[in-house]
């Protein structure tokens, strides 16, 4: 039986959306959370403890982080004219992510683009709050908050993550955060634009009432989460200097 092949390689298909979405930017969930349980199993065959494995779960999500922000500010450049040639390249550093590396080629009568670059602290978090997000889940995060007692502390909050639904926690690993890995990717993208911070991830429990998604769970057929991700941003204290410079 003869089997139909698209003659458009998939490394040869642009970046840039149609209909709203890019051809190819949606990942079967199923297929994720298979993964992504086999990341987690991999590197706990390998790590001593809990804080080790959360470590070698926030690395294994930098890298993903940097690749993230190389894309997502590629897709908010408003774009007029004629298209540019994208050429993506694999690159073996990344895992589990497609790792796209960008080398653009000029046409003739190259478009004009309005590029933006954060330079601000609260720009910087919403944008990945909510274009981050959006690109990696579908949604933007919940809340973004910022710590009363500590001035260099944000919080990006995240009721249905969904990197950890389908990953138990045993018991001798009841302080495990499951999404580790995404702390590690807002990492990056922070490292990645200029602003350096720790970034950790913590499961924090709902309180009754705190939280009711209209239209039911994000997942069909998955019950409400008893506990929500807290991302805890701790800048460093550079950082804070230069933005206190920039509103001056």
């Amino acid at each position: 039986m003869a089997m139909s092949r698209s003659s458009t390689n998939i490394l040869d298909r642009p970046l840039g959306r149609s209909g709203g979405r890019a051809e190819g930017s949606v990942v079967s969930l199923s297929a994720f959370a298979y993964i992504y349980s086999e990341l987690v199993q991999y590197h706990q065959q390998r790590a001593a403890s809990i804080s080790e494995l959360e470590r070698r779960l926030e690395s294994a999500g930098y890298g993903v982080g940097l690749k993230v922000l190389e894309m997502t500010a590629y897709r908010a450049k408003e774009v007029s004219g004629r298209p540019w040639t994208i050429i993506l390249l694999l690159d073996a550093h990344c895992s589990f992510v497609p790792p796209f590396s960008l080398i653009r080629h000029r046409r003739r009568d190259p478009p004009s683009r309005q590029t933006k670059r954060e330079t601000r602290l609260m720009s910087i978090l919403h944008f990945v709050s909510s274009s981050v997000w959006k690109s990696l889940f579908g949604k933007a995060a919940d809340s973004l908050e910022r710590s009363i007692d500590h001035a260099d502390e944000y919080m990006i909050i995240d009721y249905e993550p969904i990197a950890s639904t389908f990953v138990s926690i045993p018991p001798d690993l009841g302080q495990l955060s499951a999404d580790a890995y995404v702390s590690g990717i807002v990492a990056g993208v922070l490292d990645g634009a200029g602003f350096t911070a720790r970034v950790t991830a913590h499961s924090v429990k709902v309180e009754e009432g705190e939280y009711t998604r209209q239209g039911g769970n994000i997942i069909p057929g998955i019950p409400p989460r008893k506990d929500k991700a807290v991302f805890l941003v701790k800048f460093s204290p550079e950082v804070l200097t230069r933005d206190a410079a920039l509103e001056r």
